[in-house]
């Protein structure tokens, strides 16, 4: 008997799955330049690119989901007039919403972080024109601990 996959399982399934179907669309990055100052890490390769696309459908997606209970919202002449049924329903609809958007979100930073390792002690990484990957500094003085942006300095203090 083949076991269930667990429903992080197949979440990480669905995503792989999105990831590997989706072509790489950087349009949005189009007016994203490289400013002075920023210091360029390197550039994603394709997959994170894809990735980087899926994340940005997540995005619209729910962005959509909020435009659709904001509609809702106003038909129904305030959000104190709905059903008590749609309430629950609206309110259900946009947790799942952002809890799927926060877990692609966070996966396509990790990856990053984690092709780019330059870039894991950075708490500021962004995606410009080009695929390029680029941060505020060129070293980088944040430290990430347990997946809690640390100060440098408040670590050196703790004596860690």
């Amino acid at each position: 008997m083949k076991a269930k996959k667990s429903v992080m399982g197949l979440q990480v399934h669905e995503l792989s799955d999105m990831v590997k179907r989706t072509k790489p669309d950087g349009s949005g990055l189009a007016n994203k330049k490289v400013k002075r100052g920023e210091h360029v890490v390197g550039v994603l390769p394709v997959e994170l690119r894809r990735f980087f696309t899926v994340r940005e459908i997540a995005h619209r997606e729910f962005e959509m989901i909020q435009s659709g209970i904001q509609r809702a919202i106003k038909e129904a002449g305030g959000a104190e007039k709905l059903a008590d049924a749609n309430r629950v329903e609206l309110i259900q609809q946009q947790a799942v919403a952002f809890q799927r958007l926060d877990f692609v979100e966070t996966g396509f930073w990790s990856a990053v972080r984690c092709a780019f390792p330059k870039v894991v002690t950075c708490r500021h990484v962004d995606i410009k024109e080009g695929w390029q990957i680029v941060t505020p500094h060129k070293e980088c003085i944040d430290v990430i601990v347990l997946g809690c942006h640390c100060d440098l300095f408040a670590i050196t203090e703790m004596g860690l």
